[in-house]
C-alpha cells in the first residue's frame, strides 16, 4: 500500500509542480523562446488549453492553471484518503489539505529555485537559459534581501537568507496546516 501512495504522490507532485512551473514563468511574463519555458508549455498545453476557453486569466495570472492545479491536487488528496481512511474521508479535511499541500508545494518550489540558482550562478554561465528564468523568478525575493543583508567578502548571503525564510514559514504555518488537514481527511 505504501508503495503505491508513495508512486501515486511522486505522480501527481510531478505534474502539479511542473504547473505552478508554467503559472509563475507565465505570471511574470518569461520569454516564451526559452527552452525550459517551451518544454513546460508543451507539457502542461493539452490539460490546460480545454479550460483556457472557459475559465479567464486575470492580471496576467491563468485562471485556468490555477483550477488546473487545485482539481488534480484534489484529485490526488480523495484518492489517497480513499487508500489511507477505512470510512468516506471528510470534505473539509481533503480541501485543507489540499490547498496546504499546494502552498508546501510553493514554497518548495522557490526553495529549490532559489538553491539551483546559486549553484548555477556558482558555475559562471550566464548565457544559460535556465540561469535567465531562474533570476526572474527569484529576484523578487532575492532583491529585498539584498538590501538588508550586504555582501560580505564578495559573497551574496541573501539566498540563504531567504531560504531559511521560506523554510521557517513553511515549518511555522503551512506543515501544521498540513497535518491537521491530513489527519482530519483520514480521522475525521
Amino acid at each position: 500500500m505504501s508503495l503505491l501512495l508513495s508512486v501515486l504522490q511522486i505522480a501527481f507532485n510531478l505534474y502539479i509542480f511542473v504547473l505552478v512551473v508554467r503559472l509563475i514563468t507565465q505570471s511574470m511574463s518569461s520569454n516564451y523562446y526559452n527552452p525550459v519555458t517551451l518544454h513546460v508549455f508543451r507539457i502542461t498545453q493539452p490539460l490546460v488549453r480545454p479550460l483556457q476557453r472557459y475559465i479567464p486569466g486575470y492580471k496576467g495570472i491563468d485562471g485556468a492553471i490555477i483550477v488546473l492545479i487545485l482539481a488534480i491536487q484534489l484529485i490526488k488528496i480523495t484518492l489517497i484518503s480513499l487508500i489511507e481512511a477505512s470510512g468516506a474521508p471528510n470534505i473539509l479535511g481533503i480541501l485543507m489539505w489540499a490547498f496546504a499541500d499546494i502552498l508546501s508545494l510553493g514554497f518548495t518550489f522557490y526553495f529549490y529555485a532559489i538553491l539551483i540558482y546559486v549553484i548555477l550562478s556558482w558555475l559562471g554561465d550566464p548565457q544559460n537559459p535556465t540561469m535567465g528564468m531562474l533570476g526572474m523568478i527569484t529576484e523578487p525575493l532575492l532583491k529585498p534581501a539584498r538590501r538588508i543583508i550586504p555582501p560580505i567578502a564578495g559573497f551574496d548571503l541573501s539566498p540563504i537568507a531567504v531560504i531559511l525564510l521560506l523554510e521557517l514559514t513553511r515549518s511555522l504555518l503551512v506543515i501544521p496546516w498540513l497535518t491537521y488537514g491530513h489527519w482530519l481527511a483520514i480521522v475525521g
